[in-house]
């Protein structure tokens, strides 16, 4: 996804999910990025569950629609 539609975006979550122990890291790690570029996220969740991956699963909605 093009950060100018993140930056764009009337109101952003991001959901991560995967393994317990990395989710902090991740989540730290993006956060940096999306600040530095300037993206607002509104609210932020994490889902453990098992496995090996990490995913971010960002909603956006557009301006004034929430």
């Amino acid at each position: 996804m093009p950060l100018d539609r993140l930056r764009s975006g009337g109101l952003v979550e991001v959901e991560l999910s995967g393994p317990e122990d990395a989710l902090a890291r991740y989540e730290a790690s993006l956060r940096g990025l999306l600040d530095r570029e300037g993206v607002r996220v509104d609210a932020w969740s994490r889902l453990a569950g098992g496995g090996a991956v990490v995913r971010a699963r960002f909603t956006i909605y557009p301006p004034g629609s929430r």
